[in-house]
């Protein structure tokens, strides 16, 4: 009856296909793309179902292409069996009506477009397309071009460029011919004009002077706009930006700013709500001295290699550099809510900032945030006691405080593999390379504590260190019953005990989701990627895991301790390398199951000890006499509960081990 419902009602039918829908190609992650084609597999099977199916499912099917090539599959003079070869692909006969009609019923039904690997479709495959389609675009009713690089040969496929595109990335190459960039780009003129999404990238020229390829200050229509590039802006960009009037989300990546004067400044960004820029610290101040949006809601800023980028601009100082960022802080408005600061440097001076108090009060004029995050990358960072302390009532809707420490990674060059770590020599009124200020005093448990019972609605909470100087007395540490979800610091000192620490968190924060705990362990000493530091930070993750496990009682649920009648009242059943025949009881006596006809399991003998799984699944049985404290499900007999495993992996995904029956150590 369902099955006639769906046949008989093309909208409960197109829902359950849209239900299906694959969406958009994923940038990343692979779960994502196996689910992805899991969707597409299942609307495949739904489109050979019936008539009534096939149209609706092949819409949905079609609506996304992740490579322009399954495309030219409808055509059956196509040579498929090149495609996941070096050689290109061509059309090997001569197309008829019937080809053409079969694929412009395809065409018609694609929404979305990535165009994948397209250089290996060979140039006779566009002069055709060409000829067919003289004055239209391939795709009328696209609305998404992804993954279109400009190069040498672009400008043979620019007959996908539709005006009905509405989302547009574009990534131009460093080889191309410049006069062939401005063909392509002529070409995508009407899309560019109408586009409301453009993604663009565009190569680091020699000259950083040079204006970029593609105008995007021209496409007026845009709500969003991301450069994943450097570029240039100039007088000109800024103000025809500013005049957008229905931009939103605008990325800029500044690799030069023009000379403005103080007194000049560009109104406008009336929609703007999300702001991110990438560049020098100078440029971004500078930016923000021209322009001020007044409505925005998320602020993002990345600033890389500040040491040599503030020596460039305003000489060795670290006191310019935190006064560098003081246009930015002024410029915050009440409305923000989201902001994000990453600060990145490969130079091994000790710290960019000594006074982090500088860097967070600014902060307070903005009321209204709700999440405020800094990352300091490279060179290190350390956070006071009173800085904290100094923005305990700052935000009260306050969701998110995040200040992260992160090392540096080693900068790879072509010519020279891993250029190795730059030591800069600083020289500033007061301060050296070594500061000489107090770098022990980091937040206390009670400051947390304070910050956090200042903030109810805190969820996440990050520190560089904190003091364990500063041991909490225990009997006097309350029971704040905090929500807060996330807590973890980025390094800690050796030498000092973690219990202590690790206690009083749990009854201040007794509802931190440490899922991610579980799967922590040690740093061993031939690992060179963990630090001493952040070796102690897994190790209080790990104290607040089982602190947590043991005051919610987890593995208790199931039921109490079994009783123990001497060596046979527990059997272990051991995992790894330790295969050993499960027995079963029956009512209140002992009895060993027979042997099974399949055949024994070896020892792993090939795989290295300290590679075997080390966990074992304990077993209780029923107690003699006494009540099962493991229940066992009616419908199966109890001699059945537990079955031989004819391997390890049968042993640990047996459909027979129920929970309520294995308890896993």
């Amino acid at each position: 009856m369902a099955a006639a419902e769906v046949m008989l009602s093309p909208k409960l039918a197109r829902a359950i296909c849209e239900y299906l829908a694959p969406g958009s190609m994923p940038k990343d992650g692979s779960a994502a793309v196996i689910q992805r084609r899991k969707r597409q597999h299942a609307l495949a099977q739904l489109a050979r179902v019936c008539r009534a199916m096939s149209g609706i499912a092949l819409d949905v099917l079609w609506s996304a292409v992740d490579d322009f090539s399954h495309l030219l599959f409808v055509f059956k003079p196509y040579d498929r069996d090149k495609y996941n070869s070096c050689r290109l692909q061509m059309f090997t006969d001569a197309l008829t009506n019937v080809d053409w009609i079969k694929f412009q019923e395809h065409a018609l039904r694609v929404r979305e477009l990535h165009l994948g690997d397209i250089n290996k479709i060979h140039s006779t495959v566009w002069i055709l397309m060409t000829q067919r389609f003289p004055h239209g675009p391939l795709l009328p009713r696209l609305e998404r071009l992804t993954g279109f690089k400009i190069d040498s040969n672009s400008l043979s496929y620019a007959t996908l460029f539709s005006p009905t595109i509405r989302h547009l990335e574009l990534e131009v190459e460093g080889e191309a011919e410049p006069g062939i960039v401005r063909m392509v780009v002529q070409a995508a003129q009407p899309t560019l004009a109408s586009t409301l999404t453009l993604i663009l990238g565009e190569p680091e020229h020699t000259y950083p002077e040079r204006p970029p390829d593609v105008a995007f200050w021209r496409s007026t229509q845009l709500h969003t706009l991301k450069l994943t590039q450097g570029a240039p802006l100039t007088i000109e960009a800024i103000k025809s930006l500013a005049s957008f009037p229905n931009l939103r989300v605008l990325h800029l990546w500044i690799s030069s700013m023009p000379d403005i004067r103080e007194d000049e400044k560009f109104p406008g960004f009336a929609s703007l709500r999300e702001l991110a820029l990438t560049g020098r610290v100078g440029d971004m101040c500078a930016f923000f001295a021209a322009t001020t949006p007044p409505s925005l809601d998320s602020l993002s800023i990345k600033a890389e290699r500040l040491c040599a980028t503030e020596r460039s601009r305003k000489g060795n100082s670290y006191e310019r550099s935190e006064r560098s960022m003081e246009p930015i802080c002024a410029s915050l408005t009440p409305s923000l809510r989201r902001f994000r600061a990453m600060l990145l440097c490969d130079c091994t001076t000790e710290y960019h900032f000594p006074d982090s108090e500088k860097v967070l009060r600014p902060l307070s004029a903005a009321a209204g945030l709700r999440s405020v995050s800094f990352t300091f990358k490279g060179g290190k960072f350390h956070m006071s006691d009173a800085s904290l302390a100094a923005v305990e009532h700052a935000w009260p809707e306050l969701l998110e405080f995040e200040v992260t420490t992160r090392p540096a990674p080693p900068r790879y060059h072509d010519y020279g593999g891993y250029r190795p770590m730059v030591t800069v020599p600083v020289s500033v009124e007061g301060y050296s390379s070594s500061p000489l200020r107090n770098t022990n005093d980091h937040p206390t448990i009670k400051t947390l504590a304070l910050f956090a019972s200042a903030h109810p609605a805190l969820e996440r909470l990050i520190v560089p260190s904190i003091d364990l100087d500063a041991l909490p007395d225990l009997d006097t540490v309350p029971l704040l019953e905090h929500k807060l979800r996330h807590f973890s610091v980025c390094t800690l000192a050796g030498g000092v005990g973690l219990l202590d620490y690790a206690i009083a968190l749990d009854m201040l924060f007794p509802s931190l989701n440490l899922a991610a705990a579980r799967g922590k362990t040690a740093a061993h000493d031939d690992d060179s990627t963990t630090t001493v530091g952040q070796a102690r930070s897994d190790e209080l993750q790990l104290l607040l895991l089982a602190l947590q496990t043991g005051r919610t009682g987890e593995y208790r649920k199931q039921g109490t301790s079994a009783h123990r009648n001497g060596p046979a009242g527990i059997r272990l059943v051991l995992r790894g390398r330790h295969l050993e025949t499960r027995t079963s009881n029956a009512g209140s006596g002992s009895a060993t199951r027979p042997p099974s006809n399949r055949p024994p399991v070896s020892p792993r003998n090939d795989v290295p000890p300290r590679h075997r799984s080390p966990c074992s699944v304990v077993v209780i049985p029923p107690s003699v006499g006494g009540w099962n404290p493991v229940p066992v499900p009616e419908h199966v007999p109890s001699k059945h509960v537990y079955e031989e495993p004819h391997d390890e992996d049968d042993m640990i995904s047996s459909p027979t081990h129920s929970d309520n029956s294995v308890v896993r150590l």
